[in-house]
């Protein structure tokens, strides 16, 4: 549980930081622009992000559905060894 409590806060602290720091916002639960969005809403946001592995031409490709450039950016703003996961379509 400690583990998990880690997770969220230091997800929410690097949104966080880096909000301020660009002078962004992203929109909250009722969709108004907010510089302190949760931990619990920044995954909720990704829920429906899904990876399909497809093969044609006798390959596989894998593809991210879902995956918009509100994610995008989100993705972007807690670095590189986030965007590292998400590869594929960035």
């Amino acid at each position: 549980m400690v583990l998990c409590l880690l997770v969220y806060s230091l997800t929410e602290w690097v949104i966080r930081e880096t909000l301020r720091i660009e002078k962004k916002d992203i929109r909250d639960q009722k969709g108004k622009p907010t510089q302190k969005p949760s931990a619990k809403w920044i995954f909720f946001v990704f829920r429906r992000v899904r990876q399909i592995k497809e093969i044609v031409d006798s390959r596989i490709h894998v593809r991210l559905l879902n995956f918009t450039e509100e994610l995008r950016e989100i993705v972007r703003w807690l670095g590189p060894h986030v965007e590292k996961y998400y590869a594929l379509n960035i």
